[in-house]
């Protein structure tokens, strides 16, 4: 089967030096069994915007997948002339959609790992799911043969769409002022987790009109979000709440098809993922049944005498897949050949930092009182939530 899509332009600043092999193990799973059957591989480099599609191949039957990959650098060092560069590359984030010859079967997976590092395959199951026939009484959003629209350049088959998730908690009691602090740049850049979702629609022009199927939007995991902006958030006399921040989400739209083993088939396959987030905001109001009560053994101490304000921080975890809180959210995005909505809504992640960033911070003021007790919730400093208490 044929491929066709966009050249992508890589995100201005871009350093890659070094390109590295990369191998995935891939698992279909399709209703909780492993899926044997042959599926199509699209790899997609997320370093570039619009991605860039560096793998178009037929999955084998042992699932292996094996491509290269640029290394972007965060930063370099050279210690003297007489010593080589010491480099930091960011973290690779790829996408992988997958897809049966008919489109009748598809599924996506985004992944953040450590390409610098990665000395062993990577084991990646990926769910299937069947796209539904679009009732013939409908009328068929088919967009006509695939072919460059006049006036259109690479840069239509991307869209954004901006929107307030949560993003994360914060908490206080009385005499306290609690900031919930980001930062824009260096090695301490905020970096938080929100989910993608993939989409295809599947067009059969044997029938007429064409017959359409779709798969919905289905998700395809968490993905870094990035701050573009050093701010906070503030909380004090015991009050507390959610707090949430202004996400850019981008929506690409890719096609496939036809070859001439299967000359009516044409498949359009849409990503929507997470890039950067510019502002910050108290959300909802929320109770806590931790904050003042009788502190844990494990709290830390404030007493009169030390650092005022003094910061609590949190740790780096990038493996955690647990969905911690849900907006609902309502994009609608114009793409080359099909204007696309999606409406399921999206989940934040307890998840936060990365190499060449970090989790969000917390600034304590003691207005009055003392000692104050202050613990991570559960004694867990990458649940991303502090109580305190004055007992």
């Amino acid at each position: 089967m044929t491929a066709i899509g966009i050249n992508a332009t890589p995100v201005k600043g871009n350093n890659v030096i070094k390109r590295v092999t990369v191998r995935i193990d891939l698992a279909p799973m399709l209703d909780g069994e492993d899926y044997k059957g042959d599926l199509l591989v699209f790899v997609h480099d997320l370093s570039t915007t619009p991605s860039t599609r560096i793998l178009i191949e037929n999955l084998s039957v042992s699932g292996m997948v094996e491509f290269e990959i640029g290394l972007v650098t965060l930063e370099s060092e050279t210690q003297d002339s007489y010593e080589s560069q010491s480099m930091t590359y960011q973290p690779t984030s790829i996408y992988i959609h997958v897809a049966d010859s008919k489109g009748y079967l598809t599924g996506g997976i985004a992944l953040t790992f450590e390409a610098a590092n990665l000395d062993n395959t990577l084991d990646v199951p990926l769910d299937l799911v069947r796209s539904v026939n679009v009732e013939s009484a409908e009328p068929s959003g088919y967009p006509g043969p695939h072919e460059m629209k006049s006036g259109y350049t690479d840069s239509d088959a991307i869209d954004y769409e901006y929107a307030w998730l949560k993003a994360g908690e914060v908490h206080s009691i009385s005499g306290l002022t609690v900031r919930w602090t980001t930062v824009a740049s260096g090695s301490d850049r905020t970096v938080l987790y929100f989910q993608s979702y993939e989409r295809t629609i599947t067009y059969n022009t044997y029938c007429i009109p064409p017959c359409e199927w779709d798969s919905g939007w289905s998700s395809c995991g968490k993905l870094p979000t990035r701050s573009l902006i050093g701010d906070y958030v503030q909380a004090s006399n015991n009050n507390k709440y959610e707090v949430k921040a202004y996400i850019k989400y981008a929506c690409e739209e890719w096609y496939f098809g036809t070859d001439p083993g299967n000359p009516y088939v044409e498949m359009y396959y849409y990503f929507m993922y997470p890039m950067t987030f510019n502002d910050i905001d108290l959300g909802s109001s929320i109770s806590c049944g931790s904050c003042n009560t009788n502190h844990p053994g494990y709290a830390g101490t404030w007493t009169n005498g030390s650092s005022n304000p003094f910061i609590i921080g949190f740790d780096t975890d990038t493996a955690d897949n647990t969905q911690w809180k849900f907006t609902s959210v309502s994009f609608e995005f114009s793409l080359m050949y099909k204007t696309i909505t999606f409406g399921v809504g999206i989940n934040l992640y307890r998840a936060a930092g990365e190499t060449g960033g970090a989790p969000p911070y917390l600034s304590v003021t003691v207005n009055s009182g003392s000692p104050l007790y202050y613990w991570h919730d559960g004694d867990d400093p990458t649940k991303y939530v502090v109580h305190f208490s004055w007992s």
